[in-house]
């Protein structure tokens, strides 16, 4: 299924090659995972969808020493990664259609500042179910309260998200919303 309003954000991705990463530091990252009961083992394949240029994908790497996946379609941040983070595998592909297409199971997905950006964030989070593994868990951060051009969703509260996405346990955190799918 094409969403026609993301691929109209495209441009508007293509045209900042360095945006799209909020967490840069490895330490704040390690905080999240460990709030959230997610610690990736070192055969952990983890997938990260709306990867941006590879920032908290590498960190992650480094961190856990666990097999990077990220699939982004702006271009312009893909090749950003490739060149400064290559330990990172990426893919330059709609994660709709990635998600439709691939055969692989991953251990964690992670939605870090991505589904605000989705038409239809509920649909997005089912299609990442279809493809972890027996024991895998999906692990989003979205802002909160936090309109913006890019943004095609506004999430009101920690109860607006927790209704609209059925995230199996969330909490707030630094004006955001991690939220996990088990």
């Amino acid at each position: 299924m094409i969403y026609k309003k993301e691929q109209d954000l495209l441009k508007h991705y293509n045209k900042y090659p360095a945006g799209g990463t909020t967490i840069k530091d490895k330490q704040i990252i390690r905080v999240i995972f460990e709030i959230a009961g997610i610690k990736p083992a070192s055969d952990s394949i983890v997938l990260d969808l709306g990867c941006a240029s590879g920032v908290m994908a590498s960190n992650i790497q480094k961190l856990y020493n666990c097999t990077m996946i990220g699939v982004d379609f702006a271009s312009s941040r893909i090749e950003i990664g490739e060149k400064k983070r290559p330990e990172v595998k990426y893919i330059c592909m709609d994660m709709h259609q990635f998600l439709e297409q691939t055969e692989s199971k991953f251990d964690f997905i992670m939605l870090f500042d991505t589904l605000e950006h989705m038409e239809n964030p509920a649909r997005l989070i089912e299609e990442a179910k279809e493809v972890l593994t027996p024991a895998g868990k999906i692990i989003s951060k979205t802002p909160l309260n936090f309109p913006y051009k890019a943004h095609l969703q506004v999430f009101a509260s920690l109860e607006d998200f927790n209704k609209r996405l059925e995230p199996t346990r969330s909490f707030e955190y630094d004006q955001s919303v991690i939220a996990l799918w088990e």
